[in-house]
């Protein structure tokens, strides 16, 4: 029987030849027996076959070492049904560089410049910092706040609510 690989992809890539195995039943991923009988219907085609499950793409991935054997499988399980799912088989890339050297996708754009863009490290030569005005204080505003109290007593100028506290003016001597 074939190599049973887990669920994470993190297969052998040695074999060449892949095929992408679509609308796999959740029991294939779940009951042992059920896998049995799917890669059965693969190792048919061919003896050494490796089958890594993607449970979470429910998909399976089948690598012959053969091109003729996966030719065949794919060409005789298409669009077969098992446990009540038709399944659909397809070839499966085997890298991304054949797919860039094939000139038929976009290739990212080549950079212009190689730098990156940060804050310099010291300041520039000449920068001076600057200095900060002092707050600005009304004290006629003041004035009319403590007008507000007697010695001794609050005014409560803002009650506040669930979010903002009171604001409360106590004229002292």
């Amino acid at each position: 029987m074939g190599e049973n690989e887990s669920s994470d992809g993190s297969g052998d890539e040695s074999p060449g030849f892949r095929l992408i195995v679509r609308n796999l039943p959740e029991s294939a991923f779940v009951e042992e027996h059920i896998r049995t009988n799917l890669e059965q219907l693969f190792l048919t085609h061919g003896t050494h076959a490796t089958f890594i499950y993607l449970k979470s793409f429910r998909r399976l991935r089948v690598a012959y070492m053969k091109e003729s054997q996966a030719e065949a499988a794919k060409s005789s399980l298409h669009g077969i049904v098992f446990e009540k799912h038709k399944l659909s088989v397809y070839k499966a890339s085997s890298s991304l560089t054949q797919i860039f050297k094939s000139g038929r996708h976009l290739k990212p754009p080549k950079p212009e410049r190689m730098e990156l863009i940060s804050p310099p490290p010291s300041p520039p030569v000449g920068w001076v910092q600057s200095i900060e005005a002092p707050p600005v204080v009304d004290y006629q505003l003041q004035a009319a706040v403590a007008g507000l109290a007697e010695t001794g007593s609050v005014v409560e100028l803002y009650a506040g609510d669930g979010s903002l506290p009171s604001i409360n003016v106590m004229k002292c001597d």
